[in-house]
């Protein structure tokens, strides 16, 4: 029955998991900090992308080379020289057009940056960065933007703003991480929409007993854990051990050298002797024999 009625509960058993009271706030992710617990979230401000708009944007235009096919294009910090096609384009077929060129910019695709280009029913011509946050920014340029857009109104995305558990918690785009100070820190949340500012529920956190071991087991085994700790000192006593034995090698070649240096100095002092007592030993006799007669 539980399975059936609290499936997601039942996922809490075993892995880390956190929850939403709110259907348009989700959960994302968590760190070490995070502790099992829940608390209240309150939205202040939502996430906003940066847009560049103009009014009275003409029903009909003509693309002419040289005069007004240049845009010069900056998303969300990533810059771009764009060459629109020459032609007659009504307001329409110009927002499909400058969508298609903008995000087939090698730039823009490369670095995964995308806009929204749209005209509403009074002319009104946007062009939206699909990316929220205060990174999320448009400047346009360009002949095309002298020509159609001479006075632009832009502005710039911001991040969700809010508190989780009574803390205030960082925004980044959509994103909300709880703060220190809670046991939820770390806790992360994307607020996709809905009020603001505004209660939006509760959020929660808990972990299930294979998050526990997953934790307990990189404690043994992990970069930083026993095991490895273990190891790394085993590894500096070998190191250690190595070293010293390479000092005392270098030791006793020291000493095998001053004791063969010595060894040969006094093996040649024993010879300069025994020749010395051979001289003696005849001169000894040759007076005994002068002594007899």
């Amino acid at each position: 029955n539980a399975i059936e009625t609290s499936f997601d509960s039942m996922a809490g058993l075993f892995a880390s998991i956190g929850t939403s009271s709110d259907s348009l706030v989700k959960f994302i992710g968590s760190n070490s900090l995070t502790k099992p617990g829940s608390g209240t979230l309150y939205v202040s401000a939502l996430a906003t992308r940066g847009q560049v708009s103009v009014d009275n944007f003409p029903a009909n235009i003509t693309i002419n080379a040289g005069a007004n096919d240049q845009l010069s294009m900056t998303v969300d910090g990533i810059s771009s020289s764009i060459t629109l096609a020459q032609g007659d384009y009504t307001s329409s077929s110009m927002v499909a057009h400058l969508q298609s060129t903008i995000n087939g910019a090698p730039e823009f695709k490369a670095a995964g940056v995308s806009v929204g280009v749209s005209v509403d029913v009074n002319g009104k011509l946007t062009v939206t960065s699909n990316r929220y946050g205060s990174a999320s920014k448009v400047v346009i340029g360009g002949t095309f933007a002298t020509a159609l857009m001479p006075s632009q109104s832009t502005t710039d995305g911001v991040d969700v703003e809010g508190t989780i558990d009574g803390v205030p918690g960082v925004g980044s785009g959509q994103l909300l991480t709880a703060g220190l100070g809670s046991t939820l820190s770390g806790l992360k949340m994307e607020i996709s929409g809905g009020d603001a500012p505004a209660e939006r529920g509760t959020v929660g956190f808990s972990q299930g007993y294979a998050d526990l071991l997953t934790k307990l087991v990189e404690n043994f085994v992990g970069s930083s854990g026993l095991i490895n700790g273990q190891t790394t000192s085993l590894q500096n006593s070998i190191k250690d051990i190595g070293k010293s034995r390479d000092a005392m090698n270098l030791k006793l070649t020291g000493i095998e050298k001053r004791l063969r240096a010595q060894f040969t100095a006094l093996d040649a002092t024993i010879a300069r002797m025994t020749t010395t007592s051979n001289y003696l030993t005849q001169q000894l006799a040759q007076l005994s024999t002068m002594s007899s007669s």
